[in-house]
C-alpha cells in the first residue's frame, strides 16, 4: 500500500506507523467523513498558515455535496521548540461542527509523542483520535 495520507521525509516515520495511519485515514475518506492528511515537515516558520495553505494547494476535501471542503491538515514540526508547538491543524469549512475543543485533547496527545521524539506515536495518535472524533460528531445519521 502506498502512503498517501501521511507525508514525511523518508526515515522520520516508520512504515508500520504510516500504513496504520493511512488505513484509518483512507477509511474516513471512503466513508465520506473527511479527507485528512498528516504532514511531518521540518523548518516550518508559520505552521498555522502553512497547514491552511497546504490543504488549499492539495485541494483537499470533497468538491461537491454536503461535505464540500471537508479537508483536514495536521502538521507535525519535529524541530520546533516544544513551547512554540509541534502539532498544528487546519480544518476545512465542510466540517463546521468540528471545534478546537474537540481537537484540543488530540493535539495534546500527539504533541506529547512529538515532544518525546516519537513521531510514529504522534502520527498514529492523530489518525486514531480524528477517526473517533469525526465518527462521533458526524456519525452514521449525519452523512
Amino acid at each position: 500500500m502506498d502512503d498517501y495520507w501521511v507525508l514525511h521525509p523518508k526515515g522520520l516515520v516508520r512504515l508500520r506507523a504510516v500504513e496504520a495511519a493511512d488505513q484509518t485515514l483512507e477509511a474516513l475518506r471512503a466513508d465520506g467523513f473527511a479527507e485528512t492528511v498528516i504532514v511531518v515537515q521540518r523548518g516550518v516558520k508559520h505552521p498555522q498558515e502553512w497547514s491552511t495553505h497546504y490543504g488549499r494547494w492539495l485541494m483537499l476535501g470533497e468538491r461537491d455535496g454536503p461535505r464540500k471542503n471537508n479537508g483536514l491538515v495536521f502538521l507535525i514540526v519535529p524541530d520546533a521548540r516544544p513551547e512554540a508547538g509541534r502539532v498544528w491543524y487546519s480544518v476545512g469549512r465542510g466540517l463546521p461542527r468540528l471545534t478546537s475543543s474537540d481537537l484540543g485533547p488530540l493535539i495534546e496527545e500527539a504533541a506529547s509523542y512529538a515532544n518525546a521524539g516519537d513521531l510514529d506515536g504522534a502520527v498514529v495518535s492523530i489518525a486514531r483520535n480524528i477517526d473517533d472524533i469525526l465518527r462521533r460528531i458526524y456519525g452514521e445519521g449525519e452523512r
